[in-house]
């Protein structure tokens, strides 16, 4: 961080002034960027945590007209935004049973609970956060999976590239603080090499544009868990699988048939 504050000075701004007017319009893509190749694995993870925090201490989330289409949804001990209409997950999260992917997000919580503590470096609250067990949400989509691993206790990279479901996961970040403490939110999509892509609907309607990064270039450090992988992201992490743990993985393959589904398990 202090890195970043120098490179501000020389461009004529305060690091206040520079976080007051700038940093909360940024996508996570530019912060990281900017960033370059001086932040190791947890000070990225720290950095995307604090670009939250800095969102949330904006004030954004006051006006109601940024979320269009949600409504905010008991979840237990805590309450998430989802969209009001026409999107399945949501509907299941707002409905009576409150939950989406059970199964699954109970497999989860089960993995990480497996978790066998190393050697403690350092000290305090900050230091016992960062050695503990972290799960990769690869598509958190509007949090099915990231908030129930925060609500047990444990640490977050979460990756969403859709505009849309960032604001939702911001929006809910802010209202849980306590759980927010544990998320890094990456606001980009993951795939093989550094890119940007269309976001399309109906095959056919261009929504948006989302941009690409390596999980490898993000992430280095032992994985507990990591949820939502496909071909391309496995693609980009191989330096990633090749020199650090990864214990467990939740994947999904339901396009492109058996061909693809054998290229993944290799």
């Amino acid at each position: 961080m202090k890195t970043l504050r120098n490179d501000f000075s020389k461009k004529g701004l305060t690091w206040n002034e520079h976080i007051s007017t700038n940093f909360t319009t940024l996508s996570t893509a530019a912060v990281l960027d900017a960033a370059g190749g001086r932040l190791d694995s947890q000070q990225k993870w720290q950095l995307a945590n604090l670009h939250q925090k800095l969102f949330c201490a904006a004030g954004l989330t006051q006006d109601a007209r940024r979320l269009p289409n949600s409504v905010l949804v008991p979840q237990g001990n805590f309450s998430i935004y989802v969209y009001k209409d026409n999107d399945i997950v949501s509907q299941h999260l707002a409905g009576e049973s409150h939950s989406y992917e059970k199964p699954e997000v109970e497999a989860v919580l089960w993995a990480l609970r497996q978790y066998k503590p190393k050697k403690q470096h350092g000290f305090g609250a900050a230091a016992s956060l960062m050695s503990g067990p972290l799960m990769v949400d690869v598509g958190a989509n509007v949090g099915t999976f990231l908030f129930k691993v925060a609500d047990a206790g444990y640490r977050v990279a979460a990756f969403e590239g859709m505009p849309t479901n960032i604001a939702l996961l911001r929006h809910s970040l802010c209202v849980n603080p306590r759980l927010a403490e544990r998320v890094a939110l990456f606001g980009t999509g993951l795939g093989s090499a550094t890119d940007s892509c269309a976001i399309i609907s109906d095959q056919i309607n261009v929504r948006g544009e989302m941009s690409i990064r390596r999980l490898d270039s993000i992430i280095a450090e032992d994985i507990q868990d990591v949820e939502g992988f496909e071909l391309q992201v496995l693609e980009g992490s191989e330096s990633l699988l090749a020199t650090h743990s990864v214990n467990y993985v939740v994947a999904e393959c339901t396009f492109g048939g058996e061909s693809r589904q054998r290229q993944m398990l290799k």
